[in-house]
């Protein structure tokens, strides 16, 4: 998924909001794996992902999910605290692997702390976590 993710283009022009970007990236991803589904704002319990990807069919790894959080102008320690605290429960109470999208203007240097968080967690934790930004 991170791959097809490196390779989604959003139209900078028809990206006002994180919600544009969930709708451009499920239209991305549905096309990239035709069968696998995306469900967006997905919830269990009181926690919400902005996309979970259930994929089907061997090749695409059948029975994986990957919890997709999506941020958008992605600058404030908010913003960061808030998306480290999800990933946690991604990965450490749904059990699921995690990618953290970055789309449009992020700041630099929580784009490097996000980036180095998600490689600590990956230290003791089975499931791969990991950090796409997406300028635009």
């Amino acid at each position: 998924i991170v791959e097809a993710i490196d390779k989604w283009n959003p139209v900078p022009e028809l990206i006002a909001t994180e919600k544009d970007c969930e709708r451009a990236l499920i239209e991305h991803l549905c096309s990239a794996f035709p069968g696998s589904v995306f469900v967006p704002q997905y919830g269990l319990g009181k926690t919400f992902v902005d996309i979970m990807a259930a994929f089907q069919g061997d090749e695409h790894k059948f029975g994986t999910d990957v919890a997709v959080e999506i941020k958008y102008n992605f600058n404030t320690a908010n913003e960061f605290h808030r998306a480290l605290g999800q990933m946690m429960v991604y990965v450490a109470t749904w059990k699921k692997e995690a990618v953290l999208v970055l789309c449009g203007v992020s700041d630099p240097n929580l784009v490097k702390r996000s980036q180095e968080t998600a490689e600590q967690l990956q230290r003791w934790s089975d499931k791969k976590i990991r950090v796409v930004v997406k300028e635009l």
